[in-house]
């Protein structure tokens, strides 16, 4: 995996990835044993592509977004997300 910043700040220092979560939060914590940032910004899957529908602008539509957002029936994703979280968070850091 590419660990390439898709935006990086080099007066402030702050960089921005766009990835996979888990396979690129293993990469860093495998580079960074003792921890990398200040914060992780997440958008993980919500798991709400389940066949349902919702009522958006007066009309029913489905609210199956893909294949990346249903569930696997188990909650493994958050929990390896939570486990690097803790990896790679410094003292201070937050999750947002």
């Amino acid at each position: 995996m590419a660990s390439k910043p898709a935006f990086r700040d080099e007066q402030t220092g702050v960089s921005l990835y766009h990835a996979d979560c888990v396979p690129f939060m293993e990469e860093m914590a495998r580079k960074h044993p003792s921890g990398w940032c200040d914060m992780i910004f997440a958008d993980p899957p919500y798991f709400l592509s389940r066949g349902g529908t919702t009522c958006h602008a007066g009309k029913r539509v489905k609210v199956d977004k893909g294949k990346w957002d249903q569930s696997r029936g188990s909650q493994e994703l958050n929990h390896q997300f939570l486990i690097h979280h803790g990896r790679l968070i410094l003292v201070l850091g937050n999750l947002r």
